[in-house]
């Protein structure tokens, strides 16, 4: 199924590899009973990161902005991302402080102009006590787990991200620290 010029992209083709993702059951599944079957986390991601590519689509290659929640009500909604499928009740209390998730891919702009092996951040769960790790859909449409032990806010992730990033130097990851920040300042 062609999504028609995010297609010819890296991008486009992450986005057709996790629709056979998310369409193949998780191998343990076929070992639970029906009642006792649970949704695999990525198997949600697949599943965000395939409505998330209707998203891109509808605003032609772009990722909405701003940052944060009022980023999170543009990208979401009929014919966007399933707020269901982030656990978000009603958005019209939906603040920073009670916002579970971090959506910083307002700040990547073109996708289509991002390098290759553009690992960039587009939405994660925000650092919590207790977890260990976080996941992260980048804008290639992987995920990436983040080792959370010592991390505490969204630019510490975004930062643990770029670390590790082969694209480490390119410009775009001094916006997405600023998306991060100002989202862990209106999260305080």
């Amino acid at each position: 199924m062609c999504c028609g010029i995010l297609c010819a992209t890296p991008y486009g083709r992450a986005l057709q590899q996790a629709r056979k993702v998310a369409n193949r059951p998780h191998p343990a599944e076929k070992e639970m009973r029906a009642p006792e079957r649970k949704q695999a986390p990525s198997e949600d991601f697949g599943k965000l990161w395939l409505q998330m590519g209707g998203v891109i689509k509808q605003n032609r290659g772009f990722l909405p902005g701003p940052a944060g929640v009022a980023g999170l009500r543009k990208i979401c909604g009929p014919g966007k991302i399933s707020p269901a499928l982030l656990k978000i009740n009603d958005f019209g209390k939906l603040t920073e402080r009670n916002c579970s998730w971090a959506y910083v891919g307002g700040a990547l702009g073109v996708l289509q102009k991002l390098p290759r092996g553009g690992e960039f951040p587009i939405l994660f769960a925000k650092p919590r006590p207790g977890v260990q790790q976080i996941k992260v859909l980048m804008a290639d449409g992987k995920v990436k787990l983040v080792d959370a032990r010592r991390i505490s806010s969204c630019s510490g992730v975004v930062n643990a991200l770029r670390r590790s990033s082969v694209n480490a130097k390119h410009p775009i990851w001094k916006k997405l620290s600023t998306a991060a920040s100002q989202i862990d300042k209106a999260s305080r």
